[in-house]
């Protein structure tokens, strides 16, 4: 299990995720007291909303996107549009899901994560080992 706090001007939030084979979950504890839990399975596939923390695989220059492996299915796509700035092959960051994947394709994702969850360690089922 691993906790870590992340920083809240308006009190103490901390993270604390544990990981199984096959699963993952997340609580949010803000000032000690549970405000989310969240259960990532890897059968599950990924959702809109849900942020993960991904790895990009590889940036195809012609489409002006990238690959990122989120450790569930397929690895999704990430429009230029969707990052402030430019990504780099191996480069680990925060994505949220922005469309569900769809014919043997991965999901399309979008760079724009909540300031609290770009700063907070792996979220989903990337965080695994």
């Amino acid at each position: 299990m691993r906790r870590r706090p992340v920083t809240n001007p308006a009190g103490r939030r901390e993270l604390v995720v544990d990981s199984a084979p096959g699963e993952t979950r997340a609580a949010l504890l803000e000032d000690g007291v549970l405000s989310e839990l969240l259960v990532f399975r890897r059968s599950d596939p990924p959702r809109l909303g849900e942020i993960y923390l991904g790895r990009v695989l590889r940036v195809e220059r012609g489409l002006n996107a990238g690959f990122v492996e989120i450790g569930a299915g397929p690895p999704g796509f990430l429009p230029r549009s969707g990052p402030a700035r430019r990504v780099n092959e191996g480069e680990i960051i925060p994505v949220s899901i922005a469309g569900e994947a769809a014919r043997g394709k991965g999901p399309r994702l979008s760079a724009d994560v909540p300031p609290a969850y770009a700063a907070a360690p792996a979220i989903g089922p990337a965080a695994a080992p």
